[in-house]
């Protein structure tokens, strides 16, 4: 009966140090623009601010209240003709979750350079990261970059979370 009860306590516990470094997380979007001399823009929401997703209240044109979500939208970015920029997205692939583009690029306007995972510190079980994705502004106009939080192996389920970005590339 002893070891019964001994096993029960070391299976809880060890559940409980599973588990306790997996965190729901708001995801935040920093984007970044270098230009040709090197200078880099960041403008990124505050922790508690997510921006307005198409279909969301703020999207379908339903007034902003100021210090809302729908008010702060960063989400938006003025590029050179030439220049690299970034988009940092939090992630958290231990819940199997990743960003990826919701639909194709106009490869005329933004050209997509690369993505790469940023572990936060200190790592630790289940805790997330920051996915960056750079882009290269290439032709002059203006273009929506969508992006898609979900799981690849859940085609027929919507994404978690959704990002539009809108960029404006200038001569």
């Amino acid at each position: 009966m002893k070891s019964i009860n001994v096993l029960f306590l070391v299976g809880i516990l060890f559940f409980s140090v599973l588990f306790c470094g997996c965190e729901s997380r708001q995801s935040t979007v920093v984007v970044q623009n270098s230009t040709p001399t090197g200078v880099v823009v960041a403008v990124s929401p505050s922790p508690t601010e997510s921006p307005a997703v198409e279909g969301s209240p703020a999207a379908e044109g339903s007034p902003a209240v100021e210090g809302s979500p729908e008010a702060a939208q960063p989400l938006s970015k003025e590029v050179k003709k030439g220049g690299k920029f970034t988009i940092d997205l939090t992630s958290n692939p231990t819940t199997g979750y990743k960003w990826d583009l919701a639909e194709k690029i106009d490869e005329k306007i933004v050209k997509f350079i690369s993505s790469e995972y940023k572990a936060d510190e200190p790592q630790m079980t289940g805790s997330g990261g920051t996915e960056i994705w750079t882009f290269e502004a290439v032709g002059e106009g203006k273009t929506v970059i969508k992006m898609k939080y979900a799981r690849s192996w859940e085609k027929d389920t919507p994404p978690a979370e959704e990002r539009n970005i809108a960029v404006t590339v200038t001569p």
